[in-house]
C-alpha cells in the first residue's frame, strides 16, 4: 500500500455554510460599532480638555481694600436703608431649591468687564439661562446691576447692601474665579430663591471673538443704535445689519445711545444678541458646531465638572430644535424705582426693588409646567 505523503492532496473543505453568514455579519456590526464608540469617547474626551476651569484661590483684603470695594468695612453691620414695602403675601414655593431638581436647569452667564492690567473682576452683564426640559423653554433673565440688594454673607463677613454686581467681584478677589461664582450664586439663592447650578463666564475679547468666529451676528438696529455705534469707526445703517465682534460688544454694552436709552434697554440688547446666536447654533451642522467648541472652549471658563458638562449635552442637545426662547428681566416692571444711596461717602445711583415680588417672577419661570 502507498504511503500518505506529505504532498498527497488534503480533503476539500466545505464551502462555507449560509447560516454562519449572518453571524459573521453581525461581529463585523459590532466590531464597527466598538470602534465607533471608541473614536467618539477619545473624540470627546478631546473637546473636553479644551475647557477652563474656574479655580479658587483663598486671600485676606485689608480694612482699607474692603472699604474701596464696598464704601465699609464688612465685619461691621452698616445700617441698612429703608426699603421699599414688600409684598404681603407670597405665592413662592416653600422649598426655594429650584436647580438641581431635574426638570429645571438654571445656568448663570456672566459677562465680566475685566480689561488686560486692571485688578479688577466686576460681573458687567449678570444673565441667568433656565433651561425648562417639560416645556423646551429656555428663558434669559437678566439682573441689571444697579440693582441695590443684600449680598450674602461670604469668608465670615457680615456684608451688608450694595449693588448687585459688587458681588462677583468681591468674592473674586477673595477666593479667586470660583469664589466670584460662588458669591453670586449665594446672592441669587438668597435673594431670589432660585438655585443656579452652574456657572459661565466669558470677557470682552472673548465675546469679540466668538462672534467673528461665528462670522458676525445679524440684528436690525435703530437709528440711533446705529449712529453710536458708528462713533467708534463703523458705517452701520438703520435696519438689518451684520456685525463683527467688536462692533456686537459695542451694541451690547450701549446704554446711552439717546437721552432715553437706560441700562434696561441695554440688557435688553443683550439678550436679544444671545437669542439670535442660539437660534444659529440650532442649525449649525455637526462640523460647524465641532470647530465652534474647539475655539469656543478655551474663551469661556466654568465650574462645570467633565461629568457635569456630559450630561448637560446629553440632556439638551437633543432639545435644541424645539426650544423656545423667552426673555424677561430683574427687577420686573412696576417693581422697583430708582434712588440714591451713600456709598463709601459718595451719593450712588441704585434701583431699589421689591424683592418679594421678584422672587415670585423666578419662581414662576421655574413651576410654568406643572400647571400645563
Amino acid at each position: 500500500m502507498a504511503k500518505k505523503g506529505k504532498y498527497q492532496k488534503q480533503k476539500a473543505r466545505k464551502p462555507l455554510g449560509w447560516k454562519r453568514i449572518p453571524l459573521i455579519l453581525l461581529a463585523v456590526i459590532l466590531l464597527l460599532g466598538v470602534s465607533l464608540c471608541a473614536f467618539g469617547i477619545i473624540y470627546y474626551n478631546d473637546l473636553l480638555g479644551y475647557v477652563s476651569r474656574a479655580e479658587r484661590f483663598e486671600q485676606e483684603l485689608s480694612n482699607e481694600e474692603l472699604e474701596d470695594i464696598l464704601g465699609f468695612v464688612p465685619e461691621t453691620l452698616p445700617e441698612v436703608p429703608e426699603q421699599i414695602p414688600q409684598t404681603e403675601e407670597s405665592t413662592a414655593a416653600e422649598d426655594s431649591r429650584y436647580g438641581k431638581t431635574g426638570k429645571i436647569v438654571n445656568i448663570m452667564l456672566v459677562g465680566q468687564a475685566r480689561r488686560e492690567n486692571e485688578d479688577s473682576k466686576l460681573s458687567d452683564t449678570m444673565i441667568l439661562v433656565t433651561v425648562n426640559k417639560e416645556t423646551k423653554t429656555i428663558t434669559l433673565t437678566s439682573f441689571l446691576r444697579d440693582m441695590y440688594v443684600k449680598l450674602p454673607n461670604f469668608k465670615n463677613h457680615v456684608c451688608g447692601m450694595q449693588r448687585i454686581n459688587v458681588a462677583y467681584n468681591l468674592g473674586w478677589r477673595w477666593a479667586g474665579d470660583l469664589g466670584g461664582m460662588e458669591m453670586l450664586d449665594q446672592l441669587i439663592l438668597e435673594n431670589f430663591g432660585v438655585e443656579v447650578d452652574h456657572n459661565v463666564e466669558i470677557d470682552f475679547e472673548s465675546f469679540k471673538s466668538l462672534i467673528d468666529l461665528m462670522g458676525g451676528v445679524t440684528l436690525e438696529l435703530t437709528q440711533t443704535e446705529a449712529d453710536y455705534i458708528n462713533n467708534v469707526g463703523f458705517q452701520l445703517k438703520a435696519g438689518s445689519n451684520t456685525l463683527n465682534g467688536e462692533a456686537a460688544l459695542e451694541y451690547a454694552r450701549m446704554r446711552k445711545s439717546d437721552g432715553s436709552d437706560s441700562d434696561f434697554n441695554r440688557t435688553a440688547r443683550q439678550r436679544k444678541l444671545i437669542t439670535v446666536l442660539l437660534k444659529r447654533c440650532m442649525t449649525m451642522s455637526f462640523s460647524e458646531i465641532n470647530e465652534l467648541l474647539k475655539t469656543a472652549l478655551p474663551m469661556v471658563l466654568t465650574d462645570m465638572t467633565d461629568d457635569e458638562i456630559t450630561t448637560l449635552m446629553v440632556e439638551l442637545i437633543p432639545l435644541l430644535p424645539e426650544l423656545k426662547i423667552e426673555s424677561l428681566q430683574i427687577p420686573a416692571e412696576g417693581t422697583y424705582y430708582g434712588d440714591t444711596v451713600q456709598i463709601g461717602g459718595m451719593d450712588a445711583a441704585v434701583l431699589k426693588c421689591d424683592v418679594e415680588a421678584n422672587r415670585e417672577v423666578l419662581v414662576k419661570i421655574c413651576e410654568e409646567s406643572d400647571s400645563q
